[in-house]
C-alpha cells in the first residue's frame, strides 16, 4: 500500500505540473 500511495502522489504532482507548463 505504501508504494501505491507514493506513486499516486508523484503522478498527481507531475500531471498538474506538466499541464501548467
Amino acid at each position: 500500500m505504501s508504494d501505491y500511495n507514493s506513486t499516486a502522489l508523484q503522478v498527481r504532482i507531475e500531471l498538474p505540473g506538466n499541464g501548467r507548463t
